[in-house]
């Protein structure tokens, strides 16, 4: 694990955006393609906007996958695909069968039902994804995995929006989830078994509300069930964290 601390955020989101680019370059280079999982959020937002201008991406090779979305139409305001497409998708030449979004306005156990069986099929075979983009909530949560979740032990299998959905036969654990946010509000999830699948995961945090939370995260012991980004210190995979000064300040 790995924190990388920037003086501000036109400093975080240059250097996220050479980060992505290189670890595109890196994976078509090794395997033809790349494959992408981008987050929601308002950090990662002016970094899709920055990268929506490199020239010379391998966006022909690139497959786009989600961490998380809200259980609203894809044209909503509160859609994690919308916003993406907006500040990238629509600006970029990806070929929208390489888009592979969650259905927000499908029945959400469906939803990721279907999710999980795209994500059997594309990482089947020891595949992996190349580079997962995450946020960190001020909770700690990363994707939709909260605090309490039973998705962060495995546990609550066809418990429906308390857990994981019904496990498909043969596997242990489900790549998609249906959950609810602590609000009450459905959502479409990848759990952590999904999210492990990643060579490289890189965390994207700023702002001075989420400092404390940084810290307890990074330097705290370690209770995932509380804190569900300290899932994050136990994964296999390379994991970055870039953080700006405000969010830092607490980090010893």
């Amino acid at each position: 694990m790995h924190v990388r601390r920037f003086d501000g955020s036109s400093a975080l989101v240059a250097a996220a955006v050479r980060h992505v680019r290189a670890c595109a370059e890196c994976a078509v280079r090794a395997r033809g393609e790349f494959l992408l999982v981008l987050s929601g959020g308002s950090t990662p937002k002016p970094v899709y906007e920055a990268l929506s201008r490199v020239r010379g991406f391998p966006w022909a090779a690139t497959h786009v996958f989600f961490g998380d979305e809200r259980v609203v139409p894809p044209a909503d305001a509160a859609s994690n695909f919308r916003m993406v497409n907006e500040a990238l998708l629509a600006h970029v030449p990806i070929d929208p069968a390489r888009i592979h979004r969650m259905a927000g306005e499908a029945d959400p156990m469906s939803a990721a039902s279907a999710y999980d069986a795209l994500l059997r099929a594309t990482l089947g075979a020891g595949a992996a994804f190349d580079l997962t983009l995450l946020g960190m909530g001020d909770d700690g949560h990363i994707a939709s995995i909260f605090p309490g979740s039973p998705l962060i032990h495995g546990e609550g299998a066809a418990s429906g929006f308390g857990g994981q959905r019904a496990l498909a036969p043969g596997h242990d654990h489900a790549f998609a989830a249906a959950v609810r946010a602590p609000s009450g509000q459905p959502r479409i999830t990848l759990t952590p078994a999904a999210l492990r699948q990643s060579r490289v995961t890189s965390v994207l945090v700023s702002g001075a509300g989420k400092a404390s939370m940084l810290r307890e995260v990074l330097t705290g012991p370690v209770d995932p069930t509380q804190r569900p980004a300290q899932l994050l210190r136990q994964w296999p995979g390379r994991v970055t964290w870039f953080v700006d000064r405000d969010a830092a300040v607490r980090l010893p």
